[in-house]
């Protein structure tokens, strides 16, 4: 007798700042290759669609081939770049939060990062908000979507 299974289970609750890590693979392509002195600026576009009723604050060290921190995307410490979406009286999200966020960087500083290889992504997790700064139990579901994207435009002067 054979028995395959899947079961679901509802997660409830709050969470303020649960922290977690990830490394990515990093390539500036062609940007990798500019003479700096031909760049005239240079922005980062962070873009969240966000389904879920969690919020986080990222910050991203670009490291070389070793692992060795590089510079980071944001000065100042990590940012808030994924507003949670709002929930019902329920807890359940009703409608898809999207963000996007513009960093420009100093070409002296880009100039250092382009040659990353790794990109260590540190973010803090915390769940929906309401106006009034009160925090209400969010319930979270397998079907529930998070869509994080990252450009870069470089304006050159030819």
């Amino acid at each position: 007798i054979g028995l395959s299974m899947r079961v679901e289970l509802l997660l409830q609750g709050i969470a303020k700042n649960f922290g977690a890590e990830q490394t990515l693979d990093l390539n500036f392509g062609e940007n990798s290759e500019i003479d700096t002195a031909n760049i005239e600026s240079v922005e980062f576009k962070l873009v969240t669609e966000n389904g879920t009723p969690i919020s986080n604050r990222i910050q991203l060290y670009f490291q070389d081939s070793l692992g060795t921190v590089i510079d980071s995307l944001f000065d100042g410490g990590p940012r808030d770049v994924m507003h949670a979406a709002p929930v019902d009286d329920q807890g359940l999200v009703y409608q898809i939060q999207r963000t996007e966020t513009y960093v420009p960087m100093a070409i002296s500083r880009f100039d250092q990062i382009r040659t990353a290889k790794k990109a260590y992504l540190k973010l803090a997790f915390s769940t929906y908000t309401a106006p009034d700064g009160s925090q209400q139990p969010v319930k979270l579901l397998a079907n529930m979507n998070v869509t994080f994207k990252m450009g870069l435009k470089v304006k050159t002067r030819y």
